[in-house]
């Protein structure tokens, strides 16, 4: 029987949860999980990621499984930070992928990606016509490891936001826009009723 814990997470700006488990499908569920409780499922996501393993191939190789899962209509751009080139050198924070989707479920399959692996993941659910600036503060994320992740600049623009970070790997964070906190924070006594029941 799987669990899912949810805290409070000290010195966000935004009073962003922390969502654990010992389950890392239960983690991965989250995005869609919200999504589909409080009606999100066919707003477009948004997600920034960057991977240990992604980063001494070609740029053009870069983030293939990622890719796959976005299916048809999704989009991926890999961002590749300018880096010196030096023999017997690679640099471990070069290739950070963007992606969008038109659905918010895509979510869920991404963030299973990375949850308990080395990578960092930063995913917001938000409604099409944000998807420029949102975009826009995503590939920001890359300059700063996703530190930036729960700023208001970001956040007020999405209905949530979902982070992962392998220092951290039985867990996650959500956060979201002050409007929708109290819906939000409704949703997770029936998120780990449901993961309880797995």
């Amino acid at each position: 029987m799987a669990s899912l814990h949810v805290g409070n997470l000290p010195g966000s700006p935004t009073g962003a949860w922390s969502l654990a488990s010992p389950s890392l499908a239960a983690l991965a569920a989250v995005p869609d999980g919200l999504a589909q409780l409080l009606g999100y499922a066919g707003d477009t996501a948004t997600c920034w990621a960057w991977h240990y393993s992604e980063q001494d191939v070609p740029a053009a190789r870069a983030y293939e499984r990622e890719r796959g899962e976005l299916g048809p209509y999704g989009v991926a751009q890999i961002l590749e930070l300018p880096r010196p080139r030096q023999d017997h050198v690679i640099w471990t924070d070069r290739h950070h992928l963007l992606a969008r989707s038109p659905a918010a479920g895509t979510l869920t399959r991404l963030l299973g990606l990375y949850v308990g692996d080395k990578g960092r993941f930063v995913g917001a659910v938000h409604d099409v016509s944000v998807s420029q600036p949102v975009g826009e503060r995503m590939a920001g994320l890359a300059q700063n490891a996703g530190a930036d992740w729960d700023e208001h600049i970001l956040v007020d623009q999405c209905r949530f936001v979902v982070r992962y970070d392998h220092s951290a790997p039985d867990r996650i964070a959500v956060t979201c826009p002050a409007l929708f906190r109290p819906q939000t924070q409704a949703a997770f006594p029936r998120l780990a009723e449901a993961v309880a029941g797995w």
